[in-house]
C-alpha cells in the first residue's frame, strides 16, 4: 500500500526528469519534433498520475466499502439461485431424455459431460497458471530486493488475470521508469524479470490449457487469440470453449466429415 500510495510523486518526479530531458531531445530531433514528444509524454503520464489519484481516493474507497453490503446479497441470492438449479438437475436430465431417442441421448449426454470436464479444466488451467505467474513474480522481487515484494507480487498477479495487458504491462513501464530516475540497475533486473514471465507464459499457457480443455497447444493458442479479438477478456476463454463444443459434435459423428474432393 506504500508504494501504491506514493506512486503520484514519483510521476510526478518523473514529469520533472521528461522537462530536464527537453534539451538533450532538441539536440538530436527537430525542435518542433522534440518540443510534440516531451509535451506529449508529460501529458501521458500526468493522465497516469490523475487516474491513480482518482481510483485510490477516498471517495472511491468508501464507494467500495459501501456497495460490500449489496454485493454479498447479490452474491448470496446467485449461491441460491445456483443451489435450487443443482437440485433441477435430474428433472431437466429425464426430461430431455424422455423426448430423445436414446442413440440420440448417449450423444448428447457424451457432449454434455466433454462440455463439463472440459470447463473444469479451463479452470484448473486458469488457477495453475495465475499460481505460476504469481510465484515468478514474488521470488523475482525478492531476488531483485524491492520492498514490499509480497504485496506488489499479489497486484501484478492481478494485473496479469488481463489478457490484454499482462504482468509485463507494469513490470516494463516500472522499468522504464526506473532507469529513467537513475537506477539503471532496477531496470535492467526488471526487464529480465518481465522477459522471464513473458517466456513461461508462451510457453506454458498453450500447453496447460491445452492438457486441461483436451486440446493441442496450437489450436488452443489460435482459439484464445481469436476469442481475444472478437470477445475481449471474456473471449480468451470463450474461444478454446467454442472450439471444445465444435470438436466435440465432429467426433460424434453428427455432422459427417469423412468425404472426398
Amino acid at each position: 500500500m506504500l508504494f501504491i500510495k506514493d506512486l503520484p510523486n514519483k510521476i510526478n518526479i518523473l514529469i520533472t526528469i521528461i522537462e530536464q530531458y527537453d534539451d538533450k531531445m532538441k539536440a538530436v530531433l527537430p525542435d518542433e519534433m522534440a518540443v510534440t514528444i516531451n509535451k506529449e509524454l508529460q501529458n501521458f503520464v500526468a493522465t497516469l498520475r490523475d487516474s491513480i489519484t482518482h481510483y485510490f481516493s477516498v471517495q472511491n474507497i468508501t464507494e467500495v466499502v459501501s456497495s460490500l453490503p449489496g454485493f454479498i446479497i447479490s452474491l448470496v441470492v446467485f449461491l441460491v439461485a445456483l443451489f435450487l438449479f443443482m437440485l433441477e438437475i435430474p428433472n431437466i436430465h429425464n426430461f430431455i431424455k424422455k423426448h430423445l431417442y436414446p442413440s440420440t441421448y448417449r450423444e448428447v449426454f457424451k457432449i454434455y459431460n466433454k462440455i463439463g470436464h472440459s470447463i473444469i479444466g479451463m479452470l484448473t488451467a486458469s488457477i495453475v497458471l495465475s499460481f505460476i505467474t504469481w510465484v515468478f513474480t514474488y521470488v523475482g522481487l525478492l531476488i531483485i530486493g524491492v520492498d514490499s515484494a509480497f504485496v506488489i507480487s499479489l497486484f501484478i498477479w492481478f494485473i496479469d488475470l488481463l489478457p490484454i495487458i499482462g504482468a509485463t504491462g507494469l513490470t516494463i513501464p516500472w522499468a522504464i521508469y526506473a532507469y529513467i530516475v537513475g537506477d539503471p540497475t532496477l531496470g535492467i533486473q526488471l526487464i529480465i524479470l518481465s522477459i522471464i514471465l513473458l517466456v513461461q507464459r508462451k510457453i506454458l499457457e498453450p500447453k496447460i490449457f491445452g492438457t486441461g480443455v483436451g486440446l493441442t497447444p496450437l489450436p488452443t493458442l489460435i482459439s484464445m487469440f481469436i476469442g481475444l479479438k472478437l470477445l475481449g477478456f471474456l473471449g480468451f476463454f470463450v474461444g478454446p470453449l467454442f472450439l471444445i463444443i465444435i470438436k466435440t459434435i465432429l467426433e460424434s459423428g453428427f455432422i459427417k466429415t469423412d468425404f472426398k474432393i
